[in-house]
């Protein structure tokens, strides 16, 4: 989620790209909290059809358009699945005309909202948590997940840094 937030905002620095970010993990959403947002609706509502994204979507500058989440939202699994999430998108697709489409997902171990959502999309960014995620784990998610979209890449997160008896064996040291 942290990630995905600061690269949302890195976009909303290149005015030539239209990003709209979606908080698309709807058992644990944490979009709308990093970024400081108190959203009035989630995209469950907007998915179902009982809220206008138009009315629900919050902008940030002049190229980013987020679709927040303030709650869990019930049956997400099936609901990102639903032919009414693809139709969604598509009207997001044809009315808004975005460059990139960014979607925090759920972890992709711990239930199958992504698995099914990957049909929707190009590529896929991992992120992966240093010293928690282990090599069988990260092997076995970039595999099932390049069978599903393309690995766009991966990133590491949560990597401590050295500290200062250690950065001098690498001749590289922070002042």
């Amino acid at each position: 989620t942290t990630t995905l937030a600061n690269l949302s905002l890195a976009f909303s620095r290149m005015p030539a790209y239209r990003t709209m970010v979606f908080d698309f993990d709807l058992r644990r959403p944490a979009l709308a909290k990093v970024l400081g947002q108190d959203p009035a609706h989630d995209m469950g509502q907007v998915l179902r059809g009982e809220v206008d994204f138009a009315d629900h979507l919050l902008r940030y500058g002049a190229n980013v358009a987020y679709g927040l989440n303030r709650e869990a939202v019930p049956n997400s699994s099936e609901l990102l699945q639903s032919e009414q999430t693809h139709d969604f998108l598509n009207a997001v697709d044809e009315i808004y005309q975005p460059d990139l489409m960014l979607f925090d997902m759920p972890p992709f171990l711990a239930a199958d909202d992504t698995q099914g959502f990957l049909g929707f999309i190009d590529g896929v960014i991992l992120v992966v948590e240093a010293e928690r995620t282990t090599r069988s784990q990260l092997d076995s998610v970039e595999q099932k997940l390049s069978e599903l979209t393309t690995v766009v890449g991966v990133v590491l997160n949560k990597c401590p840094f050295p500290d200062e008896s250690d950065a001098g064996a690498y001749g590289y040291n922070y002042y």
